[in-house]
């Protein structure tokens, strides 16, 4: 919740980096986690 509350102190442009990163950063360890089990 600490996050949603930094978030919304951060201009509409900061919070889409910030959203895409964090996007990007899950899908990255989603594709590590399913490569590494096959």
């Amino acid at each position: 919740m600490g996050t949603e509350i930094e978030a919304s102190l951060l201009p509409p442009q900061e919070r889409e980096s910030i959203k895409m990163v964090l996007l990007g950063t899950f899908v990255a360890v989603c594709g590590a986690f399913e490569y590494g089990i096959s």
